[in-house]
């Protein structure tokens, strides 16, 4: 699944309870992924892996009732949810701490 199917999903699961604008949601979270050159800086990494999601409210909790600013603080949560989740049940790393495979429980 692609990742940005997989934000779709979660969003419009997430927007049942909020009733937000959908579709201001999903531009939101798009736009973290729009630059080129400037990802780590775009999704405000703390690390090569983690997003800085306080980091990103303390800058703009101010906006937060934005719902195109609330769908990028999605992006960075989800994001941060799939990579926690990939790198403890999915994946196996190497001495290097490569990727070097991966693990079905299923």
């Amino acid at each position: 699944m692609q990742m940005h199917k997989l934000q779709y999903s979660i969003i419009k699961k997430v927007n049942q309870s909020l009733n937000r604008d959908l579709d201001k949601l999903m531009l939101g979270s798009m736009l973290p992924n729009l630059t080129k050159y400037e990802h780590k800086l775009s999704h405000f990494r703390i690390d090569d892996v983690m997003c800085d999601v306080n980091g990103f409210v303390a800058k703009y909790n101010h906006l937060l009732s934005n719902d195109v600013v609330l769908g990028y603080l999605m992006h960075l949560l989800i994001d941060n949810f799939y990579k926690e989740f990939m790198n403890k049940e999915i994946l196996t790393y190497d001495d290097e701490k490569k990727v070097n495979g991966f693990i079905f429980n299923g």
